[in-house]
Protein backbone atom coordinates (compact mmCIF):
# COMPACT_ATOMS: atom_id res chain seq x y z
CA UNK A 1 0.00 0.00 0.00
CA UNK A 2 2.86 2.45 0.66
CA UNK A 3 4.14 1.62 -2.64
CA UNK A 4 1.09 2.99 -4.19
CA UNK A 5 0.86 5.75 -1.84
CA UNK A 6 4.25 6.97 -3.42
CA UNK A 7 3.37 6.45 -6.97
CA UNK A 8 0.43 8.81 -6.22
CA UNK A 9 2.96 11.37 -4.64
CA UNK A 10 4.95 11.50 -7.90
CA UNK A 11 1.49 11.39 -9.90
CA UNK A 12 -0.05 14.14 -8.00
CA UNK A 13 2.83 16.26 -9.00
CA UNK A 14 2.93 15.53 -12.77
CA UNK A 15 -1.00 15.92 -12.68
CA UNK A 16 -0.78 19.26 -11.10
CA UNK A 17 1.58 20.35 -14.10
CA UNK A 18 -0.33 18.59 -16.74
CA UNK A 19 -3.22 20.61 -15.75
CA UNK A 20 -1.77 23.58 -15.52
CA UNK A 21 0.23 23.60 -18.81
CA UNK A 22 -3.63 22.85 -20.49
CA UNK A 23 -4.78 25.76 -18.89
CA UNK A 24 -2.02 27.88 -20.56
CA UNK A 25 -2.73 26.03 -23.48
CA UNK A 26 -6.38 27.01 -23.58
CA UNK A 27 -5.45 30.86 -22.66
CA UNK A 28 -2.87 31.47 -25.17
CA UNK A 29 -5.11 32.17 -27.97
CA UNK A 30 -7.04 34.63 -25.84
CA UNK A 31 -4.40 37.54 -26.49
CA UNK A 32 -4.52 36.65 -30.33
CA UNK A 33 -8.46 36.70 -30.49
CA UNK A 34 -8.30 40.10 -28.84
CA UNK A 35 -5.65 41.15 -31.13
CA UNK A 36 -7.77 39.95 -34.27
CA UNK A 37 -11.18 41.44 -32.80
CA UNK A 38 -9.53 45.02 -32.48
CA UNK A 39 -7.91 44.19 -35.71
CA UNK A 40 -11.86 42.89 -37.45
CA UNK A 41 -12.78 46.56 -36.03
CA UNK A 42 -10.34 48.62 -37.85
CA UNK A 43 -11.25 46.80 -41.07
CA UNK A 44 -14.76 47.64 -40.34
CA UNK A 45 -14.08 51.25 -39.78
CA UNK A 46 -11.84 51.70 -42.66
CA UNK A 47 -14.38 50.02 -45.14
CA UNK A 48 -17.02 52.46 -44.23
CA UNK A 49 -14.59 55.22 -44.70
CA UNK A 50 -13.33 54.01 -47.97
CA UNK A 51 -17.15 53.83 -48.90
CA UNK A 52 -17.94 57.19 -47.99
CA UNK A 53 -14.64 58.20 -49.71
CA UNK A 54 -15.82 56.57 -53.20
CA UNK A 55 -19.55 58.37 -52.43
CA UNK A 56 -18.39 61.54 -51.72
CA UNK A 57 -16.08 61.39 -54.42
CA UNK A 58 -18.63 60.36 -56.96
CA UNK A 59 -20.87 62.98 -55.56
CA UNK A 60 -17.94 65.92 -56.31
CA UNK A 61 -17.73 64.63 -60.39
CA UNK A 62 -21.27 65.00 -60.42
CA UNK A 63 -21.25 68.45 -58.60
CA UNK A 64 -18.22 68.99 -60.97
CA UNK A 65 -20.19 68.40 -64.36
CA UNK A 66 -23.44 70.68 -63.07
CA UNK A 67 -20.80 73.88 -62.54
CA UNK A 68 -19.71 73.26 -66.05
CA UNK A 69 -22.77 72.64 -67.15
CA UNK A 70 -24.19 75.91 -65.69
CA UNK A 71 -20.89 77.97 -66.98
CA UNK A 72 -21.39 76.82 -69.96
CA UNK A 73 -25.01 77.86 -69.87
CA UNK A 74 -24.22 81.62 -68.46
CA UNK A 75 -21.09 81.78 -71.22
CA UNK A 76 -24.19 81.06 -73.93
CA UNK A 77 -26.35 83.38 -72.37
CA UNK A 78 -23.54 86.48 -72.24
CA UNK A 79 -23.23 85.85 -75.98
CA UNK A 80 -27.05 85.70 -76.44
CA UNK A 81 -27.07 89.19 -75.26
CA UNK A 82 -25.30 90.44 -77.77
CA UNK A 83 -27.12 89.85 -80.32
CA UNK A 84 -30.35 90.69 -78.49
CA UNK A 85 -32.68 92.71 -81.19
CA UNK A 86 -35.65 94.21 -78.66
CA UNK A 87 -36.00 95.02 -75.03
CA UNK A 88 -38.04 92.66 -73.66
CA UNK A 89 -35.54 89.69 -75.28
CA UNK A 90 -33.07 91.52 -73.68
CA UNK A 91 -34.67 91.57 -70.81
CA UNK A 92 -35.85 87.77 -70.47
CA UNK A 93 -32.09 87.20 -70.99
CA UNK A 94 -30.44 89.18 -68.83
CA UNK A 95 -32.99 87.76 -65.91
CA UNK A 96 -31.97 84.22 -66.88
CA UNK A 97 -28.30 84.96 -67.44
CA UNK A 98 -28.18 86.18 -63.81
CA UNK A 99 -30.35 83.56 -62.63
CA UNK A 100 -27.70 81.12 -63.96
CA UNK A 101 -24.69 83.20 -62.57
CA UNK A 102 -26.60 83.30 -58.85
CA UNK A 103 -26.32 79.11 -59.39
CA UNK A 104 -23.24 78.92 -60.33
CA UNK A 105 -21.91 80.69 -57.49
CA UNK A 106 -24.15 78.51 -55.30
CA UNK A 107 -22.04 75.44 -57.36
CA UNK A 108 -19.11 76.67 -56.42
CA UNK A 109 -19.59 76.95 -52.72
CA UNK A 110 -20.62 73.79 -52.61
CA UNK A 111 -18.14 72.64 -54.80
CA UNK A 112 -15.59 74.30 -52.23
CA UNK A 113 -17.90 72.55 -49.28
CA UNK A 114 -17.98 68.84 -50.67
CA UNK A 115 -13.75 69.24 -51.55
CA UNK A 116 -12.99 69.88 -47.91
CA UNK A 117 -15.21 67.31 -47.10
CA UNK A 118 -13.40 65.15 -49.29
CA UNK A 119 -9.98 66.15 -48.32
CA UNK A 120 -10.97 64.97 -44.39
CA UNK A 121 -12.65 61.74 -46.40
CA UNK A 122 -8.93 61.05 -47.44
CA UNK A 123 -7.03 62.02 -44.65
CA UNK A 124 -8.85 60.11 -42.27
CA UNK A 125 -8.52 57.19 -44.87
CA UNK A 126 -4.75 57.14 -44.79
CA UNK A 127 -4.57 57.64 -40.90
CA UNK A 128 -7.11 54.48 -40.36
CA UNK A 129 -5.10 52.59 -43.31
CA UNK A 130 -1.58 52.98 -41.64
CA UNK A 131 -3.28 51.80 -37.97
CA UNK A 132 -4.88 48.72 -39.93
CA UNK A 133 -1.70 48.29 -41.23
CA UNK A 134 -0.02 48.54 -37.85
CA UNK A 135 -2.85 46.15 -36.09
CA UNK A 136 -1.90 43.78 -39.40
CA UNK A 137 1.55 43.69 -38.04
CA UNK A 138 0.35 42.95 -34.44
CA UNK A 139 -1.52 40.69 -35.29
CA UNK A 140 0.69 38.73 -36.87
CA UNK A 141 3.50 38.94 -34.01
CA UNK A 142 1.02 37.67 -32.07
CA UNK A 143 0.20 34.38 -34.09
CA UNK A 144 3.66 33.68 -34.60
CA UNK A 145 4.44 34.00 -30.45
CA UNK A 146 1.15 32.02 -29.99
CA UNK A 147 2.60 29.09 -32.29
CA UNK A 148 5.92 29.18 -30.50
CA UNK A 149 4.34 29.00 -27.00
CA UNK A 150 1.62 26.17 -27.53
CA UNK A 151 4.63 24.50 -29.62
CA UNK A 152 6.61 24.76 -26.67
CA UNK A 153 3.19 24.19 -23.89
CA UNK A 154 2.07 20.95 -26.07
CA UNK A 155 6.13 19.43 -26.00
CA UNK A 156 5.93 20.21 -22.02
CA UNK A 157 2.11 18.32 -22.06
CA UNK A 158 3.47 15.26 -24.32
CA UNK A 159 6.61 14.70 -21.73
CA UNK A 160 4.13 15.12 -18.72
CA UNK A 161 1.28 12.78 -20.52
CA UNK A 162 4.30 10.14 -21.19
CA UNK A 163 5.38 10.18 -17.32
CA UNK A 164 1.51 9.79 -16.25
CA UNK A 165 0.86 7.33 -18.42
CA UNK A 166 4.00 5.33 -16.96
CA UNK A 167 3.07 5.62 -13.42
CA UNK A 168 -0.67 4.37 -13.81
CA UNK A 169 0.46 0.99 -15.18
CA UNK A 170 0.16 -0.57 -11.68
CA UNK A 171 -3.08 1.65 -10.21
CA UNK A 172 -6.87 0.79 -10.50
CA UNK A 173 -8.49 2.80 -13.95
CA UNK A 174 -11.33 4.20 -11.61
CA UNK A 175 -8.65 5.35 -8.99
CA UNK A 176 -6.93 7.06 -11.66
CA UNK A 177 -9.88 8.51 -12.29
CA UNK A 178 -11.06 9.65 -9.05
CA UNK A 179 -7.49 11.17 -8.02
CA UNK A 180 -7.49 13.08 -11.59
CA UNK A 181 -10.63 14.85 -10.78
CA UNK A 182 -9.27 15.45 -7.39
CA UNK A 183 -6.00 16.99 -8.21
CA UNK A 184 -8.28 19.21 -10.82
CA UNK A 185 -10.94 20.29 -8.24
CA UNK A 186 -8.19 20.64 -5.74
CA UNK A 187 -6.06 23.21 -6.67
CA UNK A 188 -3.13 20.34 -7.40
CA UNK A 189 -3.51 18.86 -3.81
CA UNK A 190 -4.59 15.18 -3.76
CA UNK A 191 -2.66 14.06 -0.84
CA UNK A 192 -2.88 15.47 2.56
CA UNK A 193 -1.77 13.92 5.75
CA UNK A 194 -4.13 13.76 9.18
CA UNK A 195 -2.17 15.54 11.94
CA UNK A 196 -3.80 13.63 15.00
CA UNK A 197 -7.43 13.70 13.92
CA UNK A 198 -7.27 16.32 11.53
CA UNK A 199 -7.51 16.53 7.43
CA UNK A 200 -4.79 18.90 6.51
CA UNK A 201 -6.39 19.10 3.43
CA UNK A 202 -9.75 20.55 4.86
CA UNK A 203 -8.91 21.03 8.64
CA UNK A 204 -12.05 18.90 9.76
CA UNK A 205 -11.93 16.80 12.48
CA UNK A 206 -12.13 13.05 11.42
CA UNK A 207 -13.75 10.28 13.65
CA UNK A 208 -11.57 7.94 15.37
CA UNK A 209 -12.55 4.90 14.16
CA UNK A 210 -11.88 6.46 10.44
CA UNK A 211 -8.42 7.68 11.55
CA UNK A 212 -7.27 4.55 13.00
CA UNK A 213 -8.53 2.54 9.12
CA UNK A 214 -6.31 5.55 8.11
CA UNK A 215 -3.32 4.68 10.09
CA UNK A 216 -3.20 1.04 9.41
CA UNK A 217 -2.71 1.59 5.88
CA UNK A 218 -4.46 -0.92 4.39
CA UNK A 219 -6.53 0.49 1.82
CA UNK A 220 -6.81 3.79 -0.07
CA UNK A 221 -9.22 6.12 2.44
CA UNK A 222 -10.13 9.29 0.96
CA UNK A 223 -11.78 12.15 3.38
CA UNK A 224 -15.24 12.02 3.78
CA UNK A 225 -15.22 15.88 3.54
CA UNK A 226 -12.79 16.73 0.63
CA UNK A 227 -12.32 13.65 -0.73
CA UNK A 228 -8.61 13.86 -0.97
CA UNK A 229 -6.60 10.98 -0.36
CA UNK A 230 -5.67 10.59 3.36
CA UNK A 231 -2.27 9.29 5.16
CA UNK A 232 -1.11 9.28 8.63
CA UNK A 233 1.64 11.66 9.62
CA UNK A 234 3.72 9.34 12.01
CA UNK A 235 6.14 11.77 11.92
CA UNK A 236 4.19 14.24 13.64
CA UNK A 237 2.37 12.23 15.89
CA UNK A 238 5.98 11.42 17.22
CA UNK A 239 7.02 14.53 17.25
CA UNK A 240 4.04 15.85 19.06
CA UNK A 241 4.32 12.78 21.51
CA UNK A 242 7.99 13.72 22.06
CA UNK A 243 7.06 17.06 22.15
CA UNK A 244 4.23 16.48 25.24
CA UNK A 245 6.43 13.29 26.66
CA UNK A 246 3.93 11.38 25.98
CA UNK A 247 4.58 7.78 25.31
CA UNK A 248 5.43 6.61 21.22
CA UNK A 249 2.07 5.57 20.81
CA UNK A 250 -0.67 7.27 20.47
CA UNK A 251 -3.47 4.92 20.88
CA UNK A 252 -6.56 6.36 19.69
CA UNK A 253 -10.09 5.41 20.86
CA UNK A 254 -12.37 3.79 17.78
CA UNK A 255 -15.84 5.02 17.37
CA UNK A 256 -17.43 7.11 14.73
CA UNK A 257 -17.89 7.55 11.29
CA UNK A 258 -18.44 3.83 8.91
CA UNK A 259 -17.32 3.72 5.81
CA UNK A 260 -16.43 6.77 4.11
CA UNK A 261 -14.03 5.30 1.13
CA UNK A 262 -16.93 5.03 -0.79
CA UNK A 263 -17.93 7.15 -4.08
CA UNK A 264 -20.25 9.64 -1.77
CA UNK A 265 -17.47 11.55 -1.94
CA UNK A 266 -17.31 12.70 -5.29
CA UNK A 267 -20.58 13.99 -5.75
CA UNK A 268 -19.51 17.02 -6.15
CA UNK A 269 -16.85 16.03 -8.88
CA UNK A 270 -19.92 14.41 -10.88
Amino acid sequence: MQEKIEILRSLEGILAQKFTIEDEIKEIPQLLEAQQEVLNSINKKYLELYNNSEEAAEALKELNERLQQTITQRENLEKQLSVTSTLREYEATEKERKDTEANEQFLRKKLIAKEKDMAEHSRDLEDKESLMKAQQETVALATQDRDSRMSEKVSILDGLNAQRNELITTLDNDLVFKFERIIRNKDGKGIVPIHGLVCQGCHMTLPVQFVNTVRKNEEIEFCPYCSRILYYDEAYSDMKDKYLKRPDTLVIEEGGLADFASDEGFEEFN
